[in-house]
């Protein structure tokens, strides 16, 4: 038997999640960053 499918797809989403929770806490306080935004809150 060969691996289910469901384990590479579920942990190429929990590696992505990490990512963007790196970055996120990482550039949290870079103000200037965000400010490309046009200030609209999203």
């Amino acid at each position: 038997m060969g691996v289910d499918i469901r384990f590479p797809i579920g942990l190429m989403f929990t590696i992505f999640g990490l990512v963007l929770t790196i970055l996120g806490l990482v550039t949290n306080s870079n103000a200037e960053m965000y400010k490309r935004s046009l200030d609209i809150n999203i």
